[in-house]
């Protein structure tokens, strides 16, 4: 990560470095007056090229000998977007919503999800976040209960490895939906109006989805599948569970997943 100007020597930092982020500054509202120039600390876990150098500054620690009240004081830790290799090991928000999730630097990178967070900023409330075992031990039992989340990232290059990633982490066995539901370039929003999805060609290859009843389990749990093929009046789906069923097309129907409807129609 290094910075190239003609009038000052380059930096550069390397993995666990601390350092503080230069905040706005990108036109004459995006800072209010008393805002403050730099935020942190961050620690580097991975050297990206999604912020430019140039708007970081080592962090130095205050010295409690000579400033006995900075030891009360915590440091402003703003999440920046798009700068999840220097966020600090606790940030000030909580996450209100799972919104995409997106398999597409995995698994180079862990798998990452959209999220909507608590803060009252729109221009902070969105970001990325890095899948951990926290994180799924809170969200896969909100997946059951709310439906499942719209996916990207899928490709040939990664397909057998998101595979083996969601039979194991998600317990989706044997059989993962392997589609990538999110077909729109824009994310959840970051746009006035609902990103359009392409409107289906054909049945066969349709994700559905639907919410069954268990034996031995309280609370209903919402399954996908994939439309595999129809004879005469009936469409065969395949479940994630493994098992297969078959449909009339009006059933088909009323079940196709609707990503769109996932991200905006829910209700807290």
């Amino acid at each position: 990560m290094i910075s190239l100007s003609s009038n000052r020597k380059p930096k550069s930092f390397a993995v666990g470095d601390k350092v503080k982020v230069q905040y706005g500054l990108k036109g004459p509202t995006d800072k209010n007056k008393l805002d403050p120039y730099f935020v942190g600390p961050y620690v580097i876990k991975q050297v990206l090229d999604q912020i430019h150098a140039d708007r970081l500054e080592q962090w130095t620690d205050s010295d409690l000998t000579l400033f006995p009240m900075d030891e009360e004081l915590q440091p402003a830790t703003a999440p920046l977007r798009h700068t999840d290799a220097m966020q600090a090991e606790t940030l000030p928000y909580r996450i209100r919503r799972y919104l995409l999730r997106d398999y597409s630097s995995f698994p180079a990178r862990p798998v990452r999800y959209w999220i909507e967070s608590n803060l009252i900023d729109p221009s902070q409330r969105y970001f990325w976040v890095d899948e951990t075992a926290v994180l799924l031990e809170e969200f896969l039992p909100l997946e059951e209960t709310n439906g499942c989340i719209p996916e990207q990232g899928i490709s040939p290059t990664n397909h057998n490895v998101v595979q083996t990633h969601k039979q194991t982490a998600y317990l989706q066995s044997p059989c993962p939906v392997m589609v990538n539901t999110w077909t729109s370039s824009k994310l959840p929003f970051q746009t006035r109006r609902r990103p359009q999805l392409p409107p289906l060609q054909t049945l066969i290859g349709a994700v559905v989805q639907d919410l069954f009843h268990l034996d031995g389990h309280d609370s209903p749990a919402y399954y996908q599948g994939v439309v595999q093929n129809n004879s005469n009046t009936l469409y065969e789906v395949l479940w994630t569970d493994g098992k297969r069923d078959y449909y009339l097309e009006e059933q088909i129907r009323s079940m196709l997943y609707d990503p769109t409807a996932y991200a905006y129609n829910f209700l807290n």
